[in-house]
């Protein structure tokens, strides 16, 4: 059983991925829909539960690699081979406490690299897909001295990366950063761009 997914499914080659709300990632053949594998980040990897709502990152896949985050420590984005679900790497940007991840990792090429973007919050980055390395971390700053919410997917143009947030007892705002030789400078945020309506 790969229980109920809150994210959109992925489809890469032969394969669909998917990531429940409880943690299970697995893959489907596409023409059989016959699971091949599954791994449960709790089990497997000692992943925490989510604490409101659940798991909510759609796996991003690119080549041989399928990626996902998962609550282990502050946060991880976890890369597993394609085909056997076996893990490769585990980065580990600080990610938002006490709940599950539900920002979707992105594949970009920024500045002739090869890239994942993800939002991990209280942070923005550019990951490594090979090893996990992080090239740049854009922080984003607390407010009332909470960390904020990270629940959308980032936008990448060319090396722009658009990402809402939302901070506690507020609407949110749109943030975009430029990166620029392997670093990144916020270039504007927009508080009247919300993500969250109370």
């Amino acid at each position: 059983d790969c229980g109920n997914a809150h994210a959109t499914p992925t489809v890469h080659g032969e394969y669909v991925y998917t990531y429940s709300v409880d943690a299970r990632l697995c893959c489907f053949a596409i023409d059989t829909g016959e699971r091949v594998w599954q791994r449960d980040a709790r089990r497997d990897w000692d992943a925490g539960a989510s604490k409101a709502y659940g798991y909510a990152a759609s796996p991003l896949a690119v080549d041989d690699s399928v990626y996902v985050p998962a609550r282990i420590g502050d946060g991880v984005l976890v890369a597993v081979d394609a085909k056997s679900g076996d893990v490769k790497w585990i980065a580990r940007p600080k990610a938002h406490p006490g709940y599950g991840c539900w920002s979707s990792p992105v594949y970009a090429e920024m500045e002739g690299r090869r890239s994942i973007i993800w939002l991990p919050g209280p942070s923005l980055v550019e990951l490594d897909p090979g090893s996990g390395k992080t090239i740049w971390k854009h922080e984003i700053p607390e407010e009332d001295n909470k960390p904020g919410c990270a629940a959308t997917t980032p936008v990448v143009w060319k090396n722009y990366v658009v990402a809402q947030y939302h901070p506690p007892h507020a609407r949110g705002y749109t943030f975009c950063v430029q990166v620029d030789g392997g670093r990144a400078k916020l270039a504007w945020q927009a508080r009247d761009l919300a993500n969250w309506a109370r």
